[in-house]
C-alpha cells in the first residue's frame, strides 16, 4: 500500500499492488487532502491512515480514520497531529491504534499565529488510543506542555513506547503498561526518540 500527490493542491490518492507491483487498485481519492501513513491492520483486513488538510502550512494537525482493506466504509475515529510526521501504530491484536494528538491550547489563537504550526519544537502533545470495537479514544498520557511522540506497541502487546520530554531534562523514552496503566520514564536526560521493541524469539 502506498500514498502519492501531484503536489501542493491536488490532493493525494492511496493504491495497493501486489509486491511486484502489478494488479494496482486505488482505493482511495481525496482532492482536498493529503493520506499519510496508511498502516494495514495486523489482520490484514483493516487500514488505519492519518489525513490532513492539502496546504503549505508545515505541521498541520490533522484526522485519523480507518477503512476497510479494500478502501470501503471509511470512518473517522479522532483527530490527530499529522504535520509533524509521527506514525501510528496499531497493537498486536489489531484492536487499538496508538498515535499523536496535539493539545490544542491555541485553538483560539488565528491559524496564522499558531506556533506549533510553524514551528517544529513548538508542539505540545500526548500519546492517545482509539479502540476500534467501541470506537472510544482514551489519553495515556496528560503531560502539561510537554513534546510527547513516537508510540510503538511491544510485540505481545503489553506495553507502550514513547519519547517525551515530560521528564524534564529533554527527550526521554517512557513505558506505559496497557494492564495496570502505570507509566514508567526508562531513560533519563538522554536526547533518547524513537523506541524500538526487540521481537519475541
Amino acid at each position: 500500500m502506498y500514498s502519492l500527490t501531484k503536489g501542493l493542491g491536488f490532493g493525494s490518492e492511496t493504491w495497493i499492488a501486489d509486491v511486484d507491483g502489478q494488479n494496482t487498485q486505488r482505493v482511495l481519492a481525496d482532492s482536498r487532502h493529503i493520506i499519510a501513513f496508511a498502516r494495514w491492520s495486523p489482520t490484514g483486513e483493516s487500514v488505519a491512515y492519518l489525513r490532513m488538510p492539502d496546504t503549505n502550512t508545515p505541521f498541520t494537525f490533522g484526522e485519523l480514520w480507518v477503512m476497510d482493506g479494500d478502501g470501503s466504509d471509511p470512518v473517522l475515529l479522532a483527530e490527530a497531529d499529522v504535520g509533524h510526521g509521527y506514525r501510528l501504530d496499531w497493537s498486536p491484536d489489531g484492536q487499538q491504534i496508538a498515535f499523536v494528538v496535539r493539545e490544542r491550547g491555541d485553538e483560539n489563537v488565528e491559524a496564522a499565529d499558531r506556533p506549533a504550526d510553524y514551528i517544529a519544537e513548538r508542539l505540545v502533545s500526548n500519546i492517545y488510543l482509539a479502540d476500534l470495537r467501541s470506537h472510544n479514544v482514551s489519553a495515556v498520557t496528560q503531560f502539561h506542555g510537554a513534546l510527547t511522540e513516537t508510540p510503538v506497541w511491544s510485540p505481545d502487546g503489553e506495553y507502550l513506547a514513547f519519547s517525551t520530554t515530560a521528564g524534564g531534562s529533554g527527550m526521554d523514552v517512557w513505558v506505559f503498561e496497557t494492564r495496570s496503566e502505570n507509566l514508567r520514564q526508562v531513560t533519563y536526560g538522554e536526547n533518547a526518540r524513537y523506541p524500538a521493541w526487540l521481537s519475541n524469539p
